[in-house]
């Protein structure tokens, strides 16, 4: 392993801890299926008859936590998971929103990203000249055609509640089709390649377009800015393209509580993948700008460092009273966005260890990083406290992988 425990500031403790529950959260009959977490989030509140919860595999969180291992020098599990996922591509190209460690569907809706993720993998391992010892490009080129015939709109964005041009799908496509063109040229097939690549252009020509609003509100003097998701129907043959319009109806909002937003105001994250992958520099005007919008929405400080809600009037999460979330309540602030954010620091070269302090700071006292933390003053009478665990899944291994 990697001496990553030089740069943490708890000795290596949540760093050595992570590289365990993601090697254990790998299933041992079917080798490479990993598991978003063994936990069910608000356990206490389910019954045995929902048969959910995170011990599915999703592409997303499976190579995010498989790219975790590789960054921290462990490569055989990523080889194992990507045949993992080859056998599990399904006919079309494409892969379900979640399933059983057999490969057997669980949810089945389309969300483009987690399409285009094996892809990144298999080109995340071929940077790292790990021999794979099998044949990955039929996978490739099914997936990439399935990006392309059913993109650029995706049925559900990465926080499988909404349709539409979403920033983080976007940018996961892109560099998906990217590096699928790579492999492609590489077989000699000039023509492919470049159709891939020409696509590829299509889409990051019209990113501002798609996902940019020019009559932002939430900050003043900030009119331009990412917006979590422009909202239309996949099957609309003229489908909505203008970020400025449309209606986002956001999901898990009490009864009598607002549903629907205007969607240039809901904001999160996801465009910080765009720095991420390369497809946008750090310090582009509008990048630094919907920094600062989602910093004035979203950002949550707490005695071990900040935090982000996923996208503001979220409804999933831990209710105001301290209940368990039971198909409503508020969302709260996620350690893995402050992972994400700690990224987006390393590009444009700010400090990174605040947010490697923070996520240490999130962690239980047995080093289980959290989907959730709690933002607000404390509620000792029911175990919450500002900066530490909800009752979400944790471990998440999305977060341990950041």
């Amino acid at each position: 392993m990697k001496p990553l425990e030089n740069v943490s500031c708890d000795e290596g403790k949540l760093y050595h801890t992570s590289i365990s529950l993601l090697l254990a959260h790998e299933d041992k009959t079917y080798p490479g299926a990993l598991i978003a977490s063994m936990a069910i989030p608000w356990g206490e509140a389910k019954d045995d008859q929902d048969q959910g919860g995170y011990h599915l595999v999703w592409t997303r969180d499976m190579v995010s936590s498989v790219a975790g291992l590789v960054a921290a020098g462990e490569t055989d599990t990523a080889v194992r998971s990507l045949i993992y996922l080859a056998t599990s591509q399904q006919e079309d190209g494409g892969f379900a929103q979640n399933f059983w460690v057999d490969g057997e569907p669980y949810w089945k809706g389309m969300q483009l990203d987690e399409i285009a993720f094996p892809i990144l993998l298999a080109w995340l391992l071929h940077q790292e000249k790990v021999p794979l010892n099998f044949d990955i490009y039929p996978m490739i080129l099914r997936a990439a055609g399935y990006l392309i015939r059913h993109g650029p709109a995706t049925q559900q964005e990465r926080w499988e509640e909404n349709s539409g041009y979403s920033p983080s799908t976007l940018a996961a496509n892109i560099a998906a089709l990217i590096c699928a063109a790579q492999f492609v040229r590489r077989t000699g097939d000039e023509a492919t390649a470049q159709f891939i690549e020409e696509y590829a252009d299509f889409l990051e020509s019209h990113i501002e377009d798609w996902t940019v609003t020019t009559e932002g509100t939430l900050v003043p003097g900030i009119k331009q800015h990412y917006i979590r998701i422009t909202p239309t129907d996949i099957n609309h043959p003229q489908p909505n393209e203008n970020p400025n319009q449309g209606t986002v109806v956001i999901a898990n909002q009490p009864a009598g509580q607002p549903r629907e937003f205007p969607a240039k105001e809901i904001v999160d994250g996801g465009f910080l993948q765009l720095v991420r992958y390369g497809i946008r520099q750090p310090n582009d005007p509008i990048i630094v700008d919907s920094v600062k919008v989602i910093d004035a929405v979203l950002k949550v400080d707490t005695p071990v460092g900040p935090c982000w809600h996923r996208y503001n009037h979220d409804g999933y999460g831990q209710q105001e009273n301290g209940d368990p979330y039971t198909g409503w309540g508020k969302g709260r602030a996620w350690p893995l966005l402050t992972g994400e954010r700690g990224h987006y620091e390393l590009a444009i070269g700010g400090d990174v260890k605040t947010y490697i302090k923070a996520m240490e700071g999130f962690a239980s006292h047995t080093c289980l990083l959290p989907e959730q933390v709690w933002d607000e003053v404390d509620k000792p009478d029911v175990h919450l406290y500002l900066g530490k665990p909800t009752g979400s899944a944790m471990p998440l291994m999305w977060a341990h992988a950041e």
